[in-house]
């Protein structure tokens, strides 16, 4: 699994991929503390927080929406920043 992951993101080309700049990251930042504090998130969790929030942020910024099935996490970003667009998922039972 992991090679294939590896393909795929050295496949990518340069202009599909976005690097954070300080703004995106120091709300990010913001966010995740806030969110950790309103959901008391454990040390562990708090990392992944930030990175949802970071993402989440850039492709506000971006224009993008996110395609997750994490749905607990997103939802609330999404309640404290509406404007950001995600769509969810769920993986199907065969």
């Amino acid at each position: 699994m992991i090679t294939q992951v590896r393909a795929q993101i050295e496949a990518m080309p340069d202009h599909r991929v976005f690097t954070p700049d300080a703004d995106v990251l120091g709300r990010a930042a913001l966010l995740a503390g806030m969110l950790a504090r309103l959901q008391g998130y454990a040390q562990d969790a708090r990392q992944k927080c930030l990175h949802d929030c970071v993402l989440f942020l850039q492709a506000q910024k971006l224009g993008f929406a996110v395609l997750t099935a994490n749905v607990a996490e997103f939802d609330l970003l999404l309640q404290l920043i509406p404007t950001g667009r995600v769509l969810f998922y769920r993986t199907g039972t065969t």
